[in-house]
């Protein structure tokens, strides 16, 4: 191919990627070399984002990734927060962000839902990762965002457990984010792993987050205690593999997927959440503080390792990057029901009357609706 044909082919592939963004039309194509992470959380506020950050900025300080090649969103939200701190640094570097997705969970939303007044669950989803399809393009990583703990959104049908399978249209690898403590932390990822088996999304292990660094949770101590558990669970797993024992040994099978292991234990870092002091950014100083401070406690190049595993073709290269063809599928949304909000939870056989998000929070904030998060 010559340079003058593959500059046309490029110029024309980018008119078509800005018409698609313009009009809001479904993306044509997506370059086959992406990974995509989900990162969920055990809990609210567990810090789901600030490890999104943590990643972006190792990848891109310590990995070698470029700006160009790294993106991040958040597709399905309960806050509209300005100036979070992935915000600011994304911004900041030239790393494509987009802090608030289609779905925003206002106040009034669910009842909305519910009576059929919204878009329905297939719809939503398919905005949601049309959204994530748009920023993957000519991307080598994208960072997905979770929203709440794992069953955020099932009463719509959109939680954790069934947008990573619809986001990527194949499983994507799962990275939970747990709390400080041993037995309560381990008993949270234990619960929340289990949600996510259930619909057969994978789980690569999880990053502990906010931990202190003296007393007796202190990081040190739970970090030794933690890692042990999972070191137990995964010398239990392997002995119950096919092929474990030395009966059929010389049979080929074929090599399991990485355990779920712990890839980090980061120290509680102040004023790291949604945004500064009344309202004001976070200094980017403190942000850049906080990514050497991630990247000194996590495993970063291990949690892409663990997550190539899970996807089709995967393949590392020898620097460190991870290079994923991307097969667009049909997919089953699992790991949830559907709701059929137009139908079976309708007394009456009329159409429902869709409304505007200006009409449903203003009927929400009438009959006393808390503000949302």
């Amino acid at each position: 191919m010559t340079e003058t044909s593959a500059a046309i082919q490029d110029a024309v592939r980018h008119a078509v990627q800005e018409l698609e963004d313009e009009l809001d039309l479904p993306v044509a194509a997506v370059v086959p070399s992406c990974l995509r992470l989900f990162v969920a959380g055990d809990r609210s506020s567990v810090g789901k984002t600030s490890t999104c950050l943590g990643l972006l900025g190792t990848l891109l300080y310590q990995l070698g990734y470029t700006p160009q090649e790294l993106a991040y969103i958040k597709p399905a939200t309960q806050s509209e927060a300005l100036h979070q701190p992935i915000q600011v640094f994304c911004q900041n570097v030239g790393i494509q962000c987009v802090p608030i997705g289609p779905l925003v969970y206002y106040r009034g939303f669910t009842r909305a839902f519910m009576a059929g007044e919204t878009e329905s669950t297939a719809q939503l989803l398919e905005r949601c990762a049309q959204a994530v399809d748009r920023v993957a393009r000519d991307k080598r990583v994208v960072i997905v965002d979770g929203v709440g703990f794992p069953s955020v959104g099932s009463i719509c049908g959109q939680t954790s457990a069934s947008t990573p399978v619809y986001y990527n249209r194949s499983p994507m690898a799962v990275l939970l984010v747990g709390g400080s403590g041993v037995g309560a932390a381990v008993d949270a990822y234990n619960l929340n792993a289990n949600y996510f088996a259930s619909a057969k999304v994978p789980v690569l292990g999880a990053i502990f987050n906010k931990l202190s660094l003296t007393g007796y949770y202190a990081l040190e101590e739970c970090r030794k205690q933690v890692s042990f558990y999972f070191k137990q669970r995964q010398e239990q797993l392997q002995d119950h593999q096919p092929g474990s024992s030395n009966e059929g040994a010389d049979q080929q099978t074929p090599t399991p997927p990485p355990q779920p292991r712990p890839f980090g234990f980061v120290p509680a870092f102040p004023d790291i959440g949604q945004g500064g002091p009344d309202g004001r950014p976070v200094p980017l100083q403190s942000i850049h503080e906080f990514i050497a401070l991630f990247q000194s406690h996590v495993d970063v190049a291990g949690i892409l390792e663990a997550a190539t595993a899970y996807q089709p073709n995967s393949a590392s290269t020898s620097n460190g990057k991870v290079s994923v063809p991307f097969k667009q599928q049909h997919c089953k949304i699992l790991g949830s029901t559907v709701v059929q909000n137009n139908q079976s939870l309708r007394s009456n056989n009329m159409t429902p009357h869709k409304q505007s998000r200006h009409e449903i929070e203003q009927n929400a904030i009438y009959s006393g609706a808390a503000p949302s998060a």
